[in-house]
């Protein structure tokens, strides 16, 4: 099956105007021990992007810490180091004021099309740490897919499927983002329920990634109520 990818232009991105909100991230480490120690920590730092802007922002951490960047990906990270000493536990705090527009694409099938160099998408088509691509999630994505060809399609097929397979209870989840959890239990919270979605696709060649966010808005009227809406992938 040749590899595909879909993807919607810049015009036909649908924004609504522009929303401020004021965001405060917190974090707090516990002792692990009765002993003093030394505490490391990576802290991720909302970015810019096409969609939103960092207007303000103002960082309360341990006295040892510095901006830096994560090789990978790029993304930037509060790096703070401090001396964890009983009765006194380190603590970050972040306070943000961020302005999002929210943005829906509009998906045209005259933009899938085979892609030109795979190799760019190599990351994207094989099995990581617990997302498994393997035998048995290449036998259940072609069931899945069955006859279909047009790469959009085959991912909204496999949609369909994992949301119906899977119930979403972050008290049964496993911890980590498993497509195994996911396969032998049909329970899990975000992570596990994409880690299935991102097996499946990466089977039959769709290069999904994971992308993790926070939605800003309340629910909707007639929607379920909630305390944080709140950390999703």
């Amino acid at each position: 099956m040749p590899n595909t990818v879909e993807c919607a232009s810049q015009s036909e991105a649908t924004r609504r105007p522009a929303r401020r909100f004021e965001i405060v991230d917190s974090c707090e480490i516990g002792s692990r021990s009765n002993q003093d120690e030394s505490i490391e920590l990576w802290y991720p730092i909302i970015p810019d992007n096409p969609y939103q802007r960092v207007l303000d922002v103002s960082i309360s951490a341990p006295p040892s810490w510095a901006m830096c960047r994560e090789l990978e990906h790029g993304n930037l990270m509060l790096y703070a180091k401090s001396r964890n000493s009983i009765g006194k536990e380190p603590r970050i705090q972040i306070r943000y004021l961020v302005e999002r527009a929210a943005v829906s694409h509009a998906i045209n099938l005259a933009n899938v099309r085979p892609l030109e160099t795979p190799a760019l998408f190599e990351r994207w088509l094989r099995a990581e740490r617990f997302v498994d691509v393997d035998a048995k999630t290449r036998a259940l994505a072609r069931e899945i897919v069955g006859a279909e060809t047009n790469v959009l399609f085959q991912a909204r097929v496999i949609y369909h499927y994992v949301t119906g397979a899977m119930t979403y209870d972050a008290a049964q989840q496993s911890w980590k983002g498993s497509t195994e959890h996911a396969l032998v239990c049909s329970v899990g919270n975000c992570n596990d329920i994409h880690a299935l979605f991102i097996s499946l696709c990466r089977s039959v060649g769709i290069p999904p990634r994971l992308i993790l966010g926070q939605a800003l808005e309340a629910p909707l009227p007639g929607q379920d109520a909630c305390d944080l809406c709140g950390y999703h992938c």
